[in-house]
């Protein structure tokens, strides 16, 4: 196929991560929630991606096919510092979920965008949960993060996601980032559908991650 563009998809806890991987791919998407059985999470919400989320988008830009892969990395601290440094490699870009429904949360993201910003060479902020009454506005997320611009992100709207993710896909590309082969997101020591087993690793560093055996995910995509 044509080029192709690895986005990493970050953000703090609860920012709307796995719920945008889930819609941007219609469903069709790897995700690895588990349930919290401790700790003060469980009161924002009863799951959390323990691995990653993975999905693939093809889309249309200027008349080229291009295909969006996403890699999208645990919220929780303890879980993102041992995904993010596999996860990352390759990234030609970083979407950077926030939860703008409240101005606590949108403060909750200062830490996480500070280690997360220098991932790729494109970084987009998403201000996230639009579509919930209160929600603080782009501009104002944007000013707590003391970023330029962030853009606005309804992440359970097909419509909003594929939009943003087009952006990114977009910019990247204008700006000279993604890459010529196919990705090979080799699982269980398997590449995807037509490649060999056993690749050696300079074939699929640039734009993937290692996944965890015991499933077989490309199945999934037919």
């Amino acid at each position: 196929m044509g080029k192709y563009v690895k986005v990493l998809v970050a953000g703090p806890f609860a920012a709307g991560k796995t719920t945008f991987v889930r819609t941007v791919c219609g469903g069709r998407a790897l995700t690895t929630e588990v349930r919290l059985t401790s700790g003060p999470e469980r009161l924002i919400k009863p799951t959390t991606t323990a691995c990653m989320d993975f999905g693939r988008v093809d889309l249309d830009v200027d008349g080229e096919p291009v295909r969006a892969y996403l890699f999208g990395v645990p919220g929780q601290r303890r879980l993102a510092r041992f995904a993010i440094p596999a996860l990352s490699r390759g990234a030609h870009a970083l979407l950077f979920l926030v939860d703008s429904s409240s101005r606590a949360a949108v403060l909750r993201a200062r830490i996480p965008w500070q280690a997360c910003k220098g991932l790729a060479p494109v970084a987009v902020v998403a201000a996230n949960k639009q579509d919930l009454p209160g929600a603080l506005p782009p501009e104002a997320v944007a000013r707590i993060l003391k970023v330029p611009s962030a853009v606005p992100l309804a992440a359970r709207d097909r419509a909003s996601a594929l939009s943003v993710l087009r952006g990114v896909v977009e910019r990247a590309l204008r700006e000279g980032h993604y890459g010529r082969r196919p990705c090979i997101a080799r699982w269980g020591g398997l590449g995807a559908p037509g490649e060999p087993d056993g690749l050696p690793e300079r074939h699929y560093r640039e734009p993937c991650a290692v996944l965890p055996s015991g499933n077989n995910y490309w199945s999934r995509l037919k």
